[in-house]
């Protein structure tokens, strides 16, 4: 009887899985990339940031440094010959932080090509919308860093040309370097607040290297002599 029970379910196995296709046990085994194997996944990570981004303030540094900019080049336009610069150059970064921070959803805008990829469980398609995911992040970390640095240079050098350029009559009590120059301290805060997209990548890209790491734990080890406490380190490939 017990004979019968196992042909019978061994039968059943065979005819629920089509020629050609592996069964679980195969599929694990065939998960043997990082990209899927790190936890949380790329496609994770992207819905989720993409549900954040509705409420990210990532931009507000550039912003600020802009305002700040645009300002004191307004504040010195009578006394200092390159204020006109500063504040184009601020009223640029203003506006252009407002509309990026308005229409600029890059996790949002992934997940959705994400989902118009084949969505079936095998390996290869599952790796393919892992590895989009990836691009993703990464490409919203590069475009953060490239504003980044963008606004500082800019911000700093409209801000380093006033202070070279400054008039010398100005009966004001506070004088115009004073103002210039707390608008070049201001213009280094994308550097001082760093964007979350870059955080987001690096933050991925530390999980994958620790699938690979060492993992210590605490052993026993026996030899000729007795039992010994000791630590265990194991790799994973």
């Amino acid at each position: 009887m017990n004979k019968i029970l196992f042909l019978v379910l061994v039968a059943g196995e065979l005819h629920a899985t089509p020629v050609g296709r592996k069964t679980a046990s195969e599929e694990e085994h065939t998960y043997d990339y990082p990209e899927l194997s790190v936890v949380p996944r790329a496609t994770d990570r992207l819905a989720l940031e993409a549900e954040h981004e509705k409420h990210d303030v990532s931009m507000l540094p550039v912003a600020l440094s802009g305002l700040v900019t645009g300002a004191v080049g307004l504040a010195t336009w009578s006394t200092v010959e390159r204020s006109a610069p500063a504040v184009a150059v601020g009223s640029f970064w203003l506006i252009g932080s407002a509309t990026l921070g308005l229409w600029y959803k890059p996790y949002a805008s992934a997940q959705e090509e994400v989902a118009h990829l084949t969505q079936d469980a095998s390996v290869r398609s599952v790796l393919m919308r892992e590895r989009f995911a990836e691009a993703a992040l990464e490409r919203a970390a590069s475009m953060a860093q490239k504003i980044r640095w963008m606004s500082v240079i800019s911000n700093v050098v409209a801000s380093a040309a006033m202070i070279q350029k400054q008039n010398n009559n100005n009966d004001s009590v506070i004088s115009p370097t004073a103002f210039q120059a707390v608008s070049v301290l201001v213009a280094l805060a994308p550097l001082v607040f760093r964007p979350h997209a870059i955080d987001v990548w690096h933050d991925q890209q530390e999980y994958k290297k620790r699938i690979y790491g060492p993992v210590a734990r605490p052993w026993l080890f026996f030899d000729s002599k007795g039992v010994a406490p000791g630590v265990l380190l194991t790799m994973n490939f």
